[in-house]
């Protein structure tokens, strides 16, 4: 017993018995690891091959529509915005919506088309390839927004949608466009992005004028009377290409915009309905 320094004593450790004959104590064992199979070689795992079919999708579809765009003039809308350009780039935009009942189109596309019109000098071929980069503009805008915030497949899956080809490269319109611009606010809108979104939505206002009709699902996102401001400022800053032509003449602005209907021609659901009034009648 070992004597403490003040007088106390303390119990002396003791060794612990040791059983004769044990085996020392021994190392955990390490995990083995099981061989991977072999890939092979020059071979790509499964999910790398799938990505390389969606890419392979979305360069199909771009290339679709630059041979469309490049070879092709169009439907009649092309020669509808050659007649939109001669009369803009000979009148003047005021004087052109004066003359001209038929040009509904915002300012700026038809300052565009008079525009490209004298670029082209008379080639319709090379106006009708000008005239549909502002719906190849809004593709790619699309395109980016997909790739932004949905993912390869979506793209892979829009590339090759016909009506997005065929719209964005053959037919001569700008509808792409405005529909990019309404997506991307949409999206700008969701992030609370309200002055921006504002601005988008006076930019594809500025295409068409139909997004008009769902501004009011705009504003119900709206949260506050702040964010209500903000949004109606960007859409005001948006919507100043109208006011010169709508200050000189509103009522002509009324009568080419808001008073135009569209031509109830044969093609889609009015041309379904006009071959079922042409189908025969079954009679007793």
């Amino acid at each position: 017993v070992k004597r403490h320094k003040r007088g106390v004593r303390l119990p002396q450790e003791r060794p612990l018995p040791v059983e004769t004959g044990a085996a020392p104590p021994t190392a955990p064992e390490k995990p083995r690891l099981e061989p991977t199979p072999s890939v092979g070689v020059g071979s790509v795992p499964d999910a790398h091959w799938h990505r390389w079919v969606w890419f392979g999708f979305i360069v199909t579809g771009i290339l679709v529509r630059l041979w469309l765009w490049w070879t092709s003039i169009g439907s009649n809308d092309v020669n509808n915005w050659a007649y939109h350009g001669i009369n803009v780039s000979s009148n003047g935009l005021t004087g052109a919506y004066v003359k001209e009942p038929a040009l509904n189109h915002p300012p700026l596309l038809s300052l565009y088309a008079g525009v490209a019109w004298l670029w082209a000098h008379g080639d319709l071929i090379v106006f009708a390839r000008l005239i549909k980069l502002p719906g190849l503009l809004g593709e790619a805008m699309t395109f980016y927004a997909l790739w932004r915030f949905a993912g390869v497949r979506a793209i892979a899956a829009y590339s090759l949608l016909p009506a997005a080809i065929l719209v964005s490269s053959f037919h001569g319109n700008t509808d792409t466009l405005y529909a990019a611009f309404v997506l991307v606010a949409a999206l700008a809108l969701d992030r609370n992005h309200y002055f921006l979104s504002g601005l988008l939505w006076g930019a594809a206002l500025n295409v068409k004028l139909l997004p008009i009709v769902l501004i009011p699902l705009a504003l119900n996102r709206v949260p506050n009377s702040r964010a209500l401001l903000r949004l109606a400022a960007g859409l005001a800053v948006g919507m100043l290409p109208f006011l010169p032509s709508a200050w000189a003449v509103p009522h002509v602005i009324y009568r080419n915009s808001v008073s135009y209907n569209s031509i109830p021609d044969h093609w889609g659901i009015v041309g379904l309905l006009n071959a079922a009034n042409l189908a025969p009648t079954l009679t007793p």
